[in-house]
């Protein structure tokens, strides 16, 4: 007996919790195409009354179907969204809505402050809310042990070295440093951190961002969109310097907003999980403020694209013969306050490297360009 398998990837599975958004926008996406694409030929042809009839009916269906595409696109009012944003001042970082169920990520977690956003936000929401803080909802993917790729012994904390790049200005240079940097993901170092690398007794490096005076007053501190740049030292280039094996190709920075990679395929490697692949994953009624992230899930179902000790590592793409570097790993899934979210099991969390790279440069006046990864 033959048995015949069928595979298709976790993003592509319909989950009961899960968002389906992806799928009415492709399939109104078609709709709209095939309704177009016969008007056209219709009105092309010598016009008579009925088909004059047919082209009147087909309009009428093309305003019927714009106006239920308007209804699928977001839960949350306009004003719930507005008042969401408006009460920034007070710590609120971010929001998603899962399970019907709208989590506010903020900074405080004083309880008066809980009661008072949810007062604020509920006058426009019909259902829960819960108040709780990003760095207890979303779980950075870093050891509390030794044993990665890249290491705080300050804060006993590893995670993964991204990948290599020059940094192009010169001012405030070190004669021990070289102009040589690594990048890593934000959480894990701050200026002035030292940083190690499994096998070498030495310490690489030293962070040079981010700084801890680069946040006003209520933005959030976890540095989830961020990087931390590490100063190589001109004793361990040598050393340091490796591409991934098996690589060894010339990336760019992928210029687009993140929005344009839904469904597309991306790989990483990372210090604990190597090579692992997944699909980027659109969905609705999720932001952290002051810049992007991407969701991605991996390509084998029941297997994870990132695990703790992936932190810093960089997502890539292909588009054509390039190479792109997409993203930053930062965390796995969120833990949602008194939901079971199917939705976001399984899931990786990646800031955008080129909103990351863009704060940094517009903070520091320096660049830093990447040859091989």
């Amino acid at each position: 007996m033959i048995v015949s398998k069928t595979h298709c990837h976790a993003s592509h599975v319909l989950r009961v919790n899960g968002d389906k958004s992806i799928i009415y926008d492709k399939c109104y996406l078609k709709l709209e195409k095939t309704i177009h694409n016969i008007t056209f030929f219709l009105k092309a042809k010598p016009t008579t009354r009925q088909i004059s009839g047919f082209v009147k009916q087909l309009e009428e269906r093309k305003e019927k179907l714009l106006a239920r595409k308007c209804l699928v696109h977001s839960k949350l009012s306009k004003k719930c969204v507005k008042k969401i944003k408006a009460v920034r001042k007070y710590g609120v970082v971010g929001y998603r809505l899962c399970d019907g169920i709208l989590h506010i990520f903020s900074c405080n977690q004083n309880s008066s402050h809980k009661n008072k956003l949810k007062k604020a936000i509920g006058m426009h929401f019909e259902g829960k809310i819960e108040v709780q803080a990003i760095k207890e909802s979303l779980n950075p993917q870093c050891l509390i042990k030794c044993g990665g790729e890249i290491i705080n012994e300050e804060k006993k904390i590893q995670g993964s070295l991204g990948m290599f790049g020059e940094i192009s200005s010169q001012q405030n240079h070190v004669e021990s440093f070289s102009n040589v940097v690594a990048i890593t993901s934000g959480h894990l170092f701050k200026e002035g951190d030292l940083a190690k690398v499994q096998h070498l007794e030495q310490r690489i490096g030293r962070c040079i961002w981010p700084n801890e005076n680069m946040y006003e007053m209520g933005r959030s501190v976890d540095n989830v969109h961020d990087v931390s740049v590490i100063s190589i030292h001109n004793s361990v280039l040598g050393l340091s310097l490796k591409t991934i094996e098996g690589l060894n190709e010339k990336v760019l920075v992928y210029g687009q907003p993140l929005s344009t990679l839904t469904d597309r395929m991306v790989f990483k490697y990372g210090a604990t999980t190597s090579k692992t692949e997944g699909f980027v994953q659109k969905v609705s009624d999720f932001e952290l403020f002051d810049g992007e992230v991407m969701v991605i899930l991996p390509h084998v179902a029941f297997e994870r694209f990132s695990n703790k000790g992936d932190s810093g590592s960089i997502v890539l793409t292909r588009v054509g013969d390039s190479l792109y570097a997409v993203g930053i790993i930062y965390g796995g899934e969120f833990r949602l306050l008194n939901a079971e979210c199917f939705s976001a099991k399984n899931e990786t969390i990646a800031a955008s490297l080129r909103v990351a790279l863009g704060r940094f440069t517009k903070a520091t006046k320096k660049y830093i360009t990447f040859d091989t990864i």
